[in-house]
């Protein structure tokens, strides 16, 4: 009896210990195959090595720059949480040129605050100027910086981009708006910035505690970036995005191998899908034609393609329409309004159901594996406690030693 006892109390252990080692090789296999959806639900496979809730799930950044020739691509994938990925928020959004600078168009996100009738813009993305500079950020984690209040410029990082855009037309110009911009105590991103000419930097927290520049080579090259922090290595470092972006870059020869269908292949290689992040939106600028690529929910099948200095073209016609229907100032402040097209309004809607369907299939196995995980942890929890009482019961039913005669 007593040996039935303590093999049945051992199997209630080892099951205990073999459920956990399963979820703890699952996650090995899920890491090394990231963008490959598993056909077994487990935990690990809900974020890439990222904590739940889904409000603390880290997000990603994929942006590369590339040079040859007479041909620069700028290019990236921006991977978001599931409930961030929908067509009626994800947009398109052109701003016309006025008095402060150049014209520019964004990618970015919108969304409509609850309890109020408006929409607000919670972030650009990427986007590309009227000059062939285009930007792009990626997190990292935070960097302590300097602050420098006495320089001419401050606010947010996110400002920067957009005061760049505006005012800048090559990467030299970048680098030194970014030099009299006072960045605050800290910096919790990386801008990836490239010119027509092939020129990139991407400008981060240093060790120092000042803003660091990570320059593209001159002349035919790439540069890469993700997100670890090229100056420090702080964040997801090494990491498997970078290392395949850089070997397929590397293996271009010339010109007419870096083209846009390439570099599609290059974001397809380094996609990423899972219950809780997925590759929501693609691009591809050509910094020196203007062309501008876009993709939803990584479907390099179907693209939106149009060319930013033809659309702002057609934006400023218009608006001159509306500015004198209206009698407003053309030429002042508010003369040029920007313009916003959501994705369901740019793809086939054939692009847009299938994305859909995608999310939602991620989202169902998200409750599935979050349903499985609170069963397993019910077992689990079970096995433990019926452990324990066993291991109780029998201390208690043990026999007292007999008492020993005077």
């Amino acid at each position: 009896m007593k040996f039935r006892t303590r093999s049945e109390n051992t199997s209630a252990l080892t099951a205990v210990l073999f459920a956990v080692t399963l979820l703890s090789q699952s996650t090995r296999m899920v890491d090394e195959n990231v963008h490959v959806n598993p056909t077994l639900c487990t935990l690990s496979s809900l974020s890439f090595n990222s904590p739940l809730p889904w409000n603390q799930v880290e997000e990603f950044c994929s942006v590369i720059t590339a040079s040859h020739g007479g041909t620069v691509l700028f290019g990236g994938n921006v991977d978001l949480r599931l409930q961030k990925i929908s067509d009626k928020e994800l947009n398109i959004t052109y701003f016309p040129a006025c008095r402060e600078g150049y014209g520019f168009v964004t990618l970015g996100r919108d969304w409509e605050m609850k309890g109020y009738h408006t929409r607000v813009n919670s972030d650009h993305y990427a986007g590309m100027n009227e000059q062939g500079l285009a930007f792009a950020g990626s997190g990292v984690p935070l960097t302590p910086l300097n602050p420098h209040p006495e320089r001419p410029f401050s606010g947010s990082p996110r400002g920067f981009s957009i005061k760049a855009m505006r005012e800048c037309s090559n990467v030299a110009s970048v680098i030194e708006l970014a030099q009299n911009f006072d960045w605050g105590n800290t910096i919790a991103g990386q801008f990836h910035f490239a010119d027509s000419t092939g020129d990139a930097v991407v400008i981060s927290g240093g060790k120092d505690g000042e803003i660091a520049f990570t320059r593209k080579e001159k002349g035919d090259g790439y540069l890469v970036s993700t997100n670890f922090n090229l100056t420090t290595k702080s964040g997801h470092y090494p990491c498997w995005r970078y290392d395949t972006a850089e070997t397929m870059l590397k293996i271009v020869g010339d010109e007419h191998d870096l083209t846009t269908d390439y570099v599609a292949s290059v974001l397809d290689a380094i996609h990423v899908e899972g219950m809780l992040v997925d590759t929501a939106v693609s691009y591809i600028f050509d910094l020196n034609n203007g062309d501008i690529y876009v993709y939803y929910v990584h479907q390099f099948g179907d693209v939106f393609k149009m060319n930013l200095k033809q659309k702002m073209a057609e934006i400023d016609a218009s608006s001159r329409f509306f500015d004198s229907v209206f009698s407003a100032p053309v030429g002042g402040d508010d003369a040029f309004t920007s313009r916003t097209y959501f994705f369901h309004q740019l793809f086939y809607q054939e692009t847009i159901e299938k994305g859909g369907s995608e999310i939602q299939k991620y989202e169902r196995q998200y409750h599935v594996c979050m349903a499985a995980g609170v069963i397993v942890g019910a077992v689990i929890l079970s096995g433990l406690s019926l452990f324990i009482y066993r291991k109780l019961k029998n201390y208690w039913k043990k026999p007292s030693p007999p008492e020993k005669n005077s």
